[in-house]
């Protein structure tokens, strides 16, 4: 996970600069993904803010206990916390936020629309160009990036890794080798009928 996210503040800032000039994340959304984004991001290094859909009070013990570092503030607080915020909120819940909030930032869209909890949503149905076209309409005055809506929680969970832990084997070689000329010239030979 802090690859994902540290990955993500790299590439973040090297579109505005050359360096990285703060670990600073905002998370809008304290639910299962939410807190365990800020929790990941948190062991990463980070320095994260997250709201939730109402004050900062309603989620402060629930960030204290699921996510130990990261800070429960306003959404209003966690636009001004970070240039790069997370949106973590069931899809439909995106229209209930002012469209000049994420002004000049980056908004990392985590959003999947899905009707058992979403309801229907003729618009979000119809996407052709995808949701994050519908979320990049209502935040005009962000730079809306689709990432992470891949992941759930359990993953982000299963591969959370503190700040300078190193990556596993597996992290290190990208998951499988891939089959290069080599190995096609390996299993050719291989699959030569031979005398006895």
């Amino acid at each position: 996970m802090s690859v994902a996210v540290s990955g993500l503040a790299q590439r973040t800032t090297n579109a505005t600069d050359s360096t990285v000039d703060d670990l600073r994340l905002g998370i809008v959304g304290a639910g299962k993904f939410g807190t365990t984004l800020a929790r990941a991001a948190v062991a990463a290094g980070y320095d994260v803010a997250i709201s939730g859909s109402g004050p900062a009070d309603d989620i402060a013990l629930t960030v204290a206990v699921l996510a130990p570092g990261a800070h429960a503030v306003t959404t209003p607080d966690v636009v001004r916390h970070a240039k790069t915020v997370v949106l973590a909120v069931p899809m439909h819940r995106f229209r209930e936020l002012p469209p000049d909030l994420f002004a000049g930032r980056v908004l990392v869209d985590a959003t999947n629309y899905w009707e058992p909890v979403d309801g229907e949503d003729p618009e979000l149905t119809a996407a052709s160009n995808g949701t994050s076209m519908i979320v990049q309409g209502r935040f005009r005055s962000a730079r809306v990036v689709k990432s992470l809506n891949q992941l759930s929680y359990h993953q982000l969970e299963d591969q959370m890794r503190a700040k300078g832990a190193p990556r596993s084997h597996r992290d290190r070689r990208g998951g499988r080798r891939p089959r290069g000329r080599r190995h096609r010239h390996a299993t050719r030979r291989q699959a030569r009928v031979r005398p006895h």
